[in-house]
């Protein structure tokens, strides 16, 4: 039976970090005095610092001890130094006092906010190195909830909540900002709500003052918050409907580190001065962008799929829902997609739109020039005056990352005019570097954009321009310049006689997919609208185009290589804001046992957005999380709606990989553990879309077909003679009974159903075909 963690409550617990009520109008009054009286010793000034409170200058010297100095520390306001005792604001007490909306201030502070907080007197923490984020907890929690519940086809709203009791008893337990602990909780959680498990033994002794502590103190500032929907007649923390959902995931894109503890006061002041002495974000960009949320892309990578597909369609733009998924699919493997075809049939079109489409404003294109030798026109470059002149790559790569909410599509088109080690090889390194954190839970880098050399001179120049602020800045931030995790990169390429082929080394770090099948009679006689059709299908293969197009309205065939309001209380809530000291009983009034929300059931998409088929598109709906085996591990072991067993299926894809690499070996061909990983986190992303169908064991052929032509096949090219009986062996490994001749290939029946991987197969087909019928004296995947 499922349990809860059975460590003992903490006597350290966090919830009791402030005894009092602060209020907007007290911030504001607090915020200014500080202001006022910073670089000045606080002993002196306590009754000036609380000016706005009523009573004598003693009641407030007393009240600064009881509580307003935590509430300082707490609130990020300013910090004291021990050894000269002098009071020093930080860049969020300025912020209030410049008279910037409250709201902007409480979303950073939200942020930023981690417990032990410029406090020296919970040693637990402190001795065990524990860090925690509270209130990014709780969200990430809810999240996860969420998110669960729609991958069981579950009502999201029923299960995207947290009592009180689970707050206390299974996240104050938590002892890091991991994402893969709030995988485990979420999976606890949900097991002890199925056996209706009622955490009472684990009421230990303070149970009842620290459920208080959360449920009345904590709360006040908290639910400040306004992300957090409280709902505090049935004692629960809620997402109330898919505004508030999105909302929440385009906050955490914003998560930052927690700072790192230490047992030393003056050296965790200062931590605590270098996270709130430069506010980045700017509280106002986080309220802007969170307030900028008006609904919902989708709840699922299927659901996700076909709204896109429909509002491309709308756009003018025809891809068939496959052709979307292996992208967005190859996207959320790795942030590097070859889009290769002949001109005019949308490959610069797609990702621009799709960039569009998610409030994006359009991306301009690098157009890449033969004459690129470097990475100078890409990244950037010194004059002879000594300026640097950033490239377009760079200016985008900037733009990202102060926009972490939306992604980046970087164009680079025609981007075999040269040869792409030349100007590409920094990007591919850095590309090399990409791993997950699990603390911040989204994508990060090691590596720099920039060389060490050029890093250095960056550097120089910001510390020669000290005295320039927005100089230093802009210099200091190219010198730590990373690709962040909503950059994507797009490379369009025609293949012909003025362009150059791809090397292993691009080839192995990319997805390679191919658009060369075009419908000319798109659009003809549409008088009800555009439409599309799956061009997958033997039908679409067949029909006569004329009849195709008076029919569906034409598409372009792909061959794949491959208005809510936010509100603190639930409705039907109690409005009425609990006195400080409430019993925790009597606040939450409830059984033990999860029981459903007060709100009524939020649909999973706003009417507005069903009527209208708006699309909201989010990185975090398209961003991977997984870069090695490792972390797929990690991820497959907590993702319990993942049927598969682990070890049994990843064995299954390994040993037909295995099978390949031992037929590509003879030409020098064969690959190693990157695309191993790249083809097995594929496969894992094309299982979480598909959770109903992986009890058919086939399921996952198409998507190894995908993997064939869009990772392994772009690799093979060779003369008559040496590589004929590969191209026969490779075909037989995609049929089901393995005794194909060349006669037999050439046969080309392309629909048999003896074929396990068509894709692979025709491309296999076509191949022999150059050999052996047009008499061509070699082949390769880009010849036909």
């Amino acid at each position: 039976m499922p349990r809860p963690n059975e460590k003992k409550i903490p006597d350290y617990e966090y919830w009791s970090f402030v005894q009092k009520d602060c209020t907007p109008n007290d911030l504001a009054n607090l915020a200014s005095n500080i202001c006022s009286f910073d670089s000045q010793d606080y002993n002196a000034n306590k009754e000036n610092i609380l000016s706005f409170l009523p009573g004598s200058a003693a009641d407030k010297v007393k009240a600064w001890s009881d509580y307003w100095v935590t509430i300082m520390q707490t609130l990020a306001l300013a910090y004291i130094t021990p050894r000269d005792n002098l009071l020093h604001k930080t860049a969020l007490a300025q912020h209030i006092t410049d008279g910037n909306p409250v709201d902007g201030f409480y979303y950073y502070w939200a942020l930023r906010f981690q417990f032990p907080f410029a406090q020296s007197k919970h040693k637990g923490y402190k001795e065990n190195q524990i860090v925690v984020q509270p209130i990014i907890s709780i969200l990430e929690h809810l999240v996860g909830l969420f998110e669960k519940a729609v991958a069981l086809k579950l009502n999201p709203y029923d299960h995207s909540y947290l009592t009180f009791e689970e707050i206390v008893l299974v996240l104050m337990k938590s002892e890091s900002n991991s994402i893969y602990e709030v995988k485990r909780n979420v999976n606890k959680i949900h097991q002890n709500r199925a056996i209706g498990y009622t955490y009472d033994d684990l009421k230990i002794d303070g149970f009842n003052e620290i459920m208080n502590n959360f449920s009345s103190r904590a709360r006040l500032y908290f639910e400040k918050f306004n992300l957090l929907i409280f709902d505090r007649r049935n004692g629960k923390v809620i997402i109330s409907d898919d505004i508030n959902y999105s909302k929440i995931k385009s906050f955490l894109v914003f998560r930052k580190k927690a700072l790192t503890l230490t047992t030393d006061e003056q050296t965790r002041l200062d931590f605590f001065n270098s996270a709130f002495l430069k506010l980045n974000p700017n509280p106002n960009k986080l309220l802007e962008v969170v307030s900028s949320v008006s609904g919902v892309m989708a709840l699922s990578g299927q659901e996700l799929v076909g709204k896109l597909t429909k509002n491309l369609s709308d756009n003018g733009v025809f891809f068939d829902d496959e052709f979307i998924e292996s992208f967005l699919l190859s996207l959320k493997t790795k942030p590097f997609v070859i889009l290769s075809g002949i001109s005019g049939v949308g490959k610069s079109i797609l990702p621009r739109t799709i960039m569009q489409l998610s409030g994006n404003k359009e991306c301009s294109p690098i157009a890449v020039a033969p004459d690129w030798t470097d990475n100078s026109d890409m990244l950037g470059y010194f004059n002879v005056d000594g300026d640097f002149i950033p490239g377009e790559f760079t200016n985008l790569v900037l733009e990202a990352n102060d926009n972490p909410h939306l992604p980046y599509f970087i164009i680079l088109d025609e981007m075999n005019l040269s040869r792409v080690e030349y100007y590409f090889a920094q990007v591919l390194s850095v590309l090399e570097s990409r791993y997950f954190d699990e603390d911040i839970n989204r994508i990060s880098y090691h590596d720099f954009l920039f060389n060490k050399g050029i890093r250095d001179r960056l550097q120089r120049y910001a510390d020669k321009n000290s005295g320039d602020p927005e100089l230093h800045d802009y210099f200091n931030k190219l010198a730590q310049l990373k690709i962040s995790s909503n950059v994507f990169i797009i490379g369009t390429v025609n293949i012909d006689e003025s362009t150059y082929p791809f090397s292993k080394k691009v080839l192995d770090r990319s997805n390679v997919l191919e658009i060369n099948e075009v419908n000319l009679m798109i659009g003809v006689n549409d008088d009800t609208g555009l439409k599309y059709i799956d061009v997958a299908t033997a039908e679409a293969n067949t029909t006569d185009v004329g009849n195709a197009a008076e029919e569906t309205g034409g598409t372009v065939t792909t061959e794949e290589t491959e208005g809510t309001e936010t509100t603190q209380e639930a409705e039907g809530t109690d409005t009425t804001q609990e006195a400080e000291g409430t019993d925790a009983n009597q606040a939450l009034s409830v059984a033990a046992a999860p029981v459903a929300p007060a709100t009524p059931v939020a649909p999973a998409l706003t009417e507005l957005q069903q009527e209208e088929g708006k699309v909201f598109l989010f990185n975090y709906l398209i961003e991977g999380k997984i870069t090695n085996l490792i972390e797929l591990k990690q991820n497959w072991i907590q993702n319990q709606e993942i049927t598969l067993e682990l070890h049994q299926t990843l064995s299954t894809w390994i040993a037909l990989l295995e099978n390949i690499n031992r037929l590509l070996k003879p030409l020098k061909l064969n690959f190693g553990f990157r695309v191993r990983d790249e083809v097995c986190i594929y496969l894992y992303h094309a299982a979480c879309q598909n959770y109903d169908t992986l009890a058919d064991g086939t399921w996952w052929n198409k998507y190894f077909d995908n993997q064939l032509v869009q990772k392994i096949l772009p690799r093979l090219s060779g003369e008559q003679g040496e590589i004929d009986q590969v191209i026969i062996d490779l075909y037989n490994l995609c049929t089901q009974n393995g005794n194909y001749d060349a006669d037999k290939i050439l046969q080309d029946d392309t629909e048999s159903d003896d074929l396990r991987f068509p894709k692979a197969a025709r491309k296999l087909y076509l191949m022999l075909k150059d050999l052996l019928i047009f008499d061509k004296p070699s082949t390769s995947f880009w010849s036909v």
